[in-house]
């Protein structure tokens, strides 16, 4: 990731996002509010795909933890951030798959 900072603010924004949407639109699920995200998140590159990761990982936490506030669930993600972070790195650098030749 090229600029840290930078990533982990879009991850935070990404994430609220998210959280807001689904808060507006409760019969929508998970994917449903990924794909939210995917469309109208204005980010490229590593920032977007941060965002999406961030925006999964508060979803999934909120999921399994439905009495968990907003402010907690983006404190878990701050925590979170070097572990996702160091994922995605870790798939991007992961060899190609020999069936997608």
């Amino acid at each position: 990731m090229k600029n840290e900072k930078e990533v982990k603010i879009a991850m935070i924004s990404a994430a609220s996002l998210a959280m807001k949407y689904a808060k507006k639109n409760p019969n929508h699920d998970s994917e449903q509010v990924i794909k939210h995200i995917i469309k109208s998140y204005d980010a490229k590159g590593d920032r977007k795909i941060a965002g999406i990761a961030a925006a999964n990982h508060v979803l999934k936490l909120r999921e399994k933890n439905p009495r968990i506030t907003e402010k907690q669930a983006m404190q878990n993600l701050s925590d979170s951030m070097n572990s996702i972070l160091d994922n995605i790195n870790c798939q991007e650098n992961a060899p190609v798959d020999i069936l997608e030749k």
